[in-house]
Order: C-alpha cells, then structure tokens, then sequence
C-alpha cells in the first residue's frame, strides 16, 4: 500500500499479485540505479572543481620538483625564491605558466628558466640613474665570428650615432619602456626563437639555421641597443655555457658583472659597452681563452685591469675607454700579440 501511495496512480490499474511484483522491481530499480544517476550529475556539476583539485596537486608536486632540481643544479638557490625575486617570479612561470609545460626533467628545462629570470630581471622598476655619456662607437664588429664545427655567426650591423653626439642616456631609457623588441619572450614558443637569442642548429638543417621555434643549446644572445634595463643575473651565464656571442651594448644595464662569466669558455664576442657597469672586471675572465672581440667601454668599471689578460691569446680586438680603471697595465698584457 506504501508502494502503491510512493509511485501513485501509475500502477494503480494493476492487479494486486501484479502491482506488487512490480512494485518490489521498481523498488530494486529505485535502489540500485537513482544512488547512481545522483552520482553521475553530481560529478557533472562540477567538473571544474574535479579538474582544479588534479591540477593543483599537480602544480604543487610539479613546482616541487622543479625548484628541486634549480637548486639542486647551483643555478639559483632556494634562498633567491623569495615572493617577488626575478627567481621566484620565473620558477612560477615555468611552473604554471608556460604555454610549453616542459617536464621536470627536460634537458631545456634549466636554459629556459635562465632566459625567465633574465627577463623578470630586467623588468623590475628603480630608480634609473641618469647620466650624460657619448654614445660614438668606436669599435666595429668583426665580419663573421667562427663558432667552431663548420657552424659562424653574422653580427649585427650597428649604426652609430654621429660622430661627437652626446646624448643623455639615461633620461632617453627613462622615458621609455623596458626593451623595445621582446618579440616571443615568456610565450609558447622554443626558446630558439625569442628575439636575440640562437640556438645550435638542428641536425640536417643549415648551420645557419639557428633562429627557429624549438629549445636547444644557445650560442648567442643579443640585446644590443634593446633598451634593456637591470643588473644582470648570474643564472643567464651558469646554465647557458654554449654561448658564442654575446652581446649587451648600448642598454641600461648596471651593478657589476656575475663571475659566472667566466663559466662560458667558448665565448668568442662579448661586448658590455655603452651601460653602467659598476666594479672591477672579475678576474676570472682569463678563462675566456676562445675570446677574440672584447668590448667594456663606456662603462663605470674601475680599479685595475684583470692581472691575467695576457692569457687571452685569441684576442684581436680590445676596448676599455671611458671608465674608470686606475693603477697599472699589467706587463702581462704583452702576450696579447694576435691584437689589432
């Protein structure tokens, strides 16, 4: 009778022997399939929560391993991942934003997280120090720079200001906004094909085929006249110890430079002209023994020249004017015979 009253008139035209076989059917059918379907929609309402309950889990496993490995490689420390450091800000981006979503464990992984700090470096705000500095160049790049392995690298061609121009440099970078061109920069895209970055280039392509969307070891990074703005950070030399090229010129780069410099052992071009590099050259730089073009005019550097620059036998080019050395030339210097 309780039956019949539940499912009403549906089966009241049922005999009694009938309409009570096909109330305890309807009642196993009550039990077993509504308990299912309450399931089913439920879990439908609400796939997102579901989905962000995986995903954050993922996230928070995903970040762990990767700043294990940051750190535990000595390219950043976990001391440097505080909230709002360039580190800190690009292990989140390579955490959770990057459109590429590189394993842990990918070969790139570490390069690309360079290129993220490099790049939240030099967007942080300061104050800008304003100083009048003639921007003549003096110094000509080479026509080609040998990369070794078949592989060369055609420099940029600058244009420099006219001659005797002086410009107020740093009230121009103030007034304008962090690098004119970062074309590619923190999007989906290899590495390799970020605005002034190379790459070695892929087997069964061109030698010169160093400019393209994929991630892979990289042999030059230019940012010359880019309106880059910051200090440099260590980790764009620690991990990138491919690199050929480099070139920072004519920014607003200052603080001194990272002895990780020195790390990069098949570099054959640097050149820091033109910004406002404070603090002696580092020392190490006699490592650089592949060096043939070195360029560090136009800069604040001071105190005495590396004692060692005599073991730099490659080099060809040198320019030092405008800063702020003082002491003697080391007798050491005269080793530099390929000079031009």
């Amino acid at each position: 009778m309780q039956c019949a009253l539940a499912i009403g008139s549906l089966f009241s035209w049922l005999g009694e022997g009938r309409g009570r076989r096909s109330c305890l059917l309807l009642s196993v059918i009550m039990v077993v399939v509504i308990p299912v379907l309450i399931f089913q929609s439920s879990s439908s309402d609400s796939p997102k929560s579901a989905e962000g309950m995986t995903n954050s889990a993922t996230s928070s496993k995903r970040y762990d391993l990767i700043s294990r490995r940051i750190a535990g490689s000595g390219v950043s420390y976990e001391t440097l991942f505080s909230e709002g450091s360039p580190q800190n800000k690009a292990l989140l981006w390579i955490t959770a934003e990057d459109p590429a979503q590189l394993r842990p464990d990918d070969e790139f992984l570490l390069a690309r997280y360079s290129l993220a700090v490099f790049y939240y470096a030099t967007h942080d705000d300061f104050m800008f120090q304003t100083t009048v500095m003639n921007l003549t160049t003096s110094t000509e790049p080479p026509e080609h720079v040998d990369l070794g392995d078949g592989e060369t690298l055609e420099p940029p061609q600058l244009q420099p200001p006219p001659e005797g121009e002086v410009e107020s440099f740093g009230d121009d970078l103030a007034g304008q906004p962090n690098w004119i061109n970062e074309q590619g920069w923190l999007s989906g895209r290899g590495y390799c094909l970020w605005h002034g970055v190379e790459c070695h280039h892929r087997p069964g392509t061109s030698v010169y085929d160093t400019h393209y969307d994929g991630n892979n070891g990289i042999i030059l990074l230019n940012m010359t006249e880019n309106n880059v703005r910051g200090k440099v950070p260590a980790e764009v030399f620690h991990i990138n110890t491919d690199l050929r090229w480099v070139s920072l010129s004519g920014n607003g780069f200052f603080g001194t430079v990272p002895t990780e410099l020195s790390m990069l052992t098949q570099l054959r071009y640097l050149s820091l002209a033109n910004n406002f590099f404070t603090g002696s050259l580092p020392n190490s730089i006699h490592k650089l023994t592949d060096l043939s073009r070195l360029y560090v005019d136009g800069n604040y550097f001071q105190g005495r020249l590396p004692a060692r620059l005599g073991d730099l036998s490659q080099l060809q080019s040198f320019s030092i004017y405008n800063n702020l050395f003082t002491g003697t030339i080391s007798p050491d210097i005269s080793k530099l015979r390929n000079l031009t």
